[in-house]
């Protein structure tokens, strides 16, 4: 199953981060395309990283319905 983690703070830059492996950012690629989310690769993750927490919640509950696993919380 895919995985996403992400926390409550935001980084030192200001954006909200959220990692999925990279599994699961194919299936989610299409829905974040036409959104505004910085998305960058970290290794063996997606970093996702928006200054934006709403946005980020509405990315969770879609990954949620994918049937993501979700570690952490907004």
């Amino acid at each position: 199953m895919p995985l996403i983690k992400t926390g409550r703070k935001r980084d030192p830059e200001g954006y909200y981060l959220a990692l999925i492996d990279k599994e699961g950012s194919r299936l989610l690629g299409a829905y974040l395309r036409d959104l505004e989310v910085n998305i960058e690769e970290w290794g063996e993750y997606i970093a996702l990283r928006t200054r934006s927490r709403s946005l980020l919640k509405r990315i969770l509950r879609k990954a949620k319905s994918l049937g993501f696993i979700i570690e952490g919380d907004l």
